[in-house]
């Protein structure tokens, strides 16, 4: 329901802002950001109607800062004894205070964390779509005969893609990927990485041509349709990964430190477009697609060394 709703979103904004005209302007972005806004407005309202009919149960405490608090007392108390006592983990150190359920699931989480590390560039690479992908939109051609397409709205293949490909990753690429060896999630996210890299690689291509030609905006297809497959295999798997290797209490924990990952990979795109370090986009692409490439590589040799702490060896 999610990318149903961003595929509509994409497709309708560009029209509101583009093709009507408000407060005396050439466009309307208020209509364009309007609409969304009273669309969450009768969400919330849906949802506030049924908040008698839901089961609630009240928190338990707050795991982050449980978690964070066990590290913290950790490296203290570390640094205070220094020499004078020794652990098998510096973890240890929070046994006393904390106890060792909760020393234990920290120790499990930042296992996790390791593998969390490559994410953030793979994300940077990911939401290029969002707006440099966009701008190179802006330079082509979007007449397809009889409609033309803005800029804007290929943002919409990112969501009508995922809903035509989900059913194919699921029933015909995993079995498929599954006979040649890449079964566990970790391999997933590994080959969804190398797939956002013939992604950006295509973009790089698309980019060199552009600067020549006035291209088609349809050339943009292909890069869409692998850097969605790819977002298929790593968001999904992910999730999964770090659900499942997750301790029961700290499954929350996990879920936002993912999160955290896509948010960090928006502050490497704020920044690298910011300091405007390339006058060429095609140079830009050229740089995202050696940093993924490199990134994923790094996250093979990770996944390579990682023991798995569930007992389904992380394969779905």
């Amino acid at each position: 329901m999610m990318k149903f709703g961003s595929m509509v979103a994409c497709y309708l904004a560009p029209i509101l802002h583009n093709d009507f005209k408000c407060f005396g302007m050439n466009d309307c972005y208020p209509l364009a950001f309007g609409v969304p806004g009273m669309a969450l407005f009768l969400c919330f309202l849906i949802f506030v109607s049924g908040s008698k009919c839901y089961v609630s149960k009240p928190p338990s405490g707050n795991m982050l800062v449980k978690v964070i608090q066990c590290i913290s007392n950790a490296l203290r108390e570390k640094f205070a004894y220094g020499k004078k006592a020794t652990f098998n983990h510096w973890l240890d150190y929070s046994i006393e205070k904390h106890g060792e359920s909760l020393v234990s699931e920290t120790k499990m989480v930042l296992d996790v964390l390791v593998m969390f590390i490559p994410l953030p560039i793979y994300w940077s690479g990911i939401l290029l779509q969002n707006s440099r992908w966009v701008f190179q939109a802006s330079k082509m051609n979007g007449d397809i005969g009889g409609y033309i397409i803005k800029p804007d709205q290929m943002l919409f293949f990112n969501p009508a893609l995922s809903l035509l490909l989900f059913p194919l990753c699921q029933y015909v690429l995993y079995p498929l990927l599954a006979k040649i060896g890449i079964k566990t999630l970790l391999h997933r996210i590994t080959f969804g990485g190398i797939l956002s890299v013939i992604a950006l690689a295509m973009s790089a291509v698309i980019e060199s041509q552009i600067e020549n030609n006035f291209l088609n905006i349809l050339w943009l297809i292909p890069q869409y349709f692998f850097m969605v497959i790819s977002e298929n295999f790593v968001y999904i798997a992910t999730v999964n990964f770090a659900y499942k290797e997750a301790p029961a209490t700290m499954k929350s924990v996990m879920t936002s430190f993912f999160f955290i990952t896509i948010a960090c990979g928006n502050l490497i795109i704020a920044f690298v477009t910011g300091m405007n370090l390339f006058s060429s986009l095609f140079h830009e692409c050229l740089l995202f697609t050696i940093l993924v490439l490199v990134d994923m590589i790094f996250f093979g040799l990770l996944a390579r060394r990682y023991e798995a702490q569930s007992s389904q060896d992380i394969k779905v």
